[in-house]
């Protein structure tokens, strides 16, 4: 699996800046996904399944609250997250 990340703005201006195209080859296998019970989580949850070789991770700030750094830190470090 990978993505493609044009690189705009690296090349010089007389080049078209979308030839070149580079390609960073993802091999995650655990996925953290906050804000899960919002919109964009949701829709995350609904795809979830059709990426089998992922784990997802779904919180929300009932269980992780992003604005406590020790909390996160303790969250990534159990969970270990890709």
């Amino acid at each position: 699996m990978g993505i493609a990340f044009p690189l705009t703005g690296i090349f010089d201006e007389n080049k078209d800046r979308n030839a070149a195209v580079f390609e960073y080859g993802l091999y995650l296998k655990r996925i953290l996904i906050t804000g899960a019970n919002g919109q964009l989580g949701n829709e995350m949850r609904l795809l979830a399944d059709e990426y089998e070789n992922f784990t997802f991770d779904f919180t929300d700030i009932a269980e992780l609250n992003l604005c406590n750094a020790e909390a996160v830190m303790e969250y990534c470090e159990r969970t270990k997250p890709s």
